[in-house]
């Protein structure tokens, strides 16, 4: 499944359908704790996919250790804008505030995910903070782990599945310890 789970073909119902069968399967036999496994599998998932997207990066010249250092916004809205634009389908906007990268999806925006979630019958308030967010955290801690003295810190804002109903935003603070 790993190999699917990185290509995230994101306008896919019969992928989403696929995926979140999985997570059902675990969490009817192991309960609530399944989720932490899931949130930890795309995380890990994410991070596999961050490696080879930044050493691709470096091999072609576009991303090094000193631009990292010396524009640590700009260059962490890189990866994650190539990344987006590398896997295709639904694109977030991205906005910068301060040492904060967000990228918002539109709630009006077409998802998989609200028609997956009713088609297995999965409960969680928002599966997709540990189903593709995850993912997208654990592209952010490839970028942190390269460079020493480099956090970021993700959360989840809002999402069309959660209770309160809003676009789908996570925000991305990136926190260099030489400022």
């Amino acid at each position: 499944m790993t190999e699917q789970v990185k290509i995230d073909q994101n306008l896919s119902l019969k992928e989403r359908v696929a995926e979140f069968e999985g997570i059902k399967a675990l969490v009817d036999e192991f309960g609530e704790i399944a989720y932490d496994a899931t949130e930890r599998y795309y995380s890990s998932t994410g991070y596999e996919v961050g490696y080879d997207l930044i050493l691709k990066m470096v091999r072609e010249g576009s991303l090094s250790r000193e631009r990292l250092r010396a524009e640590p916004v700009d260059t962490v809205l890189q990866i994650l804008t190539r990344f987006f634009e590398e896997r295709g389908g639904n694109q977030p906007e991205f906005t910068v505030e301060g040492d904060t990268i967000h990228l918002t999806t539109k709630r009006s925006t077409w998802c998989p995910a609200p028609q997956a979630i009713r088609t297995v019958g999965i409960e969680h308030s928002d599966l997709c903070f540990v189903h593709k967010r995850a993912f997208a955290e654990g592209i952010a801690t490839v970028i942190s782990e390269l460079v020493p003295g480099l956090k970021i810190q993700a959360w989840n804002i809002s999402s069309r599945n959660a209770p309160e109903k809003g676009d789908c935003t996570e925000a991305y603070k990136v926190i260099p310890a030489w400022r």
